[in-house]
């Protein structure tokens, strides 16, 4: 399922968003000493296409450390997704956006305060239509502190 580098994304896909949270399901953007995570939509990712009827969330927050001045950023290393498929990231307590169709470059930034690590944090939905025209190649995301 991956292990979260950059050669070895991790597939994360908890069905609700209070479970993504839950503290021994958020990822935090740490991985042999690199603070980041690569996540993908899904296991064959590079193989095949994403499942139809998806709805998968996942959460990443920073390692904590007590530092001011921190965020954590988003970007989109490769990604498409095809007819009503789309991903969705939370803010300001809703996750209201859809981005659709080709997602590569996408970017998203968190401010992080000091304390508040785990409240601070990029969450995700992905959500997969229930048609074949609805599948596509997926996504891999970097989230990484900055």
């Amino acid at each position: 399922m991956g292990i979260g580098n950059q050669n070895s994304p991790k597939y994360v896909c908890w069905d609700t968003w209070r479970n993504a949270q839950g503290k021994n399901n958020i990822e935090t953007a740490y991985f042999n000493g690199a603070k980041e995570i690569y996540l993908k939509s899904h296991p064959q990712f590079g193989n095949l296409p994403y499942l139809s009827n998806q709805d998968c969330y996942f959460s990443v927050r920073i390692f904590d450390g007590g530092h001011a001045g921190r965020s954590l950023k988003m970007e989109v290393i490769d990604g498409e997704l095809s007819g009503s498929s789309y991903i969705s990231i939370r803010q300001n307590n809703a996750f209201t956006s859809k981005h659709q169709n080709n997602l590569t470059g996408l970017t998203f930034s968190q401010s992080v305060q000091s304390g508040e690590e785990h409240r601070d944090n990029i969450s995700i939905r992905f959500v997969s239509g229930s048609s074949s025209a609805d599948l596509g190649r997926g996504f891999v995301i970097r989230i990484y502190e900055a």
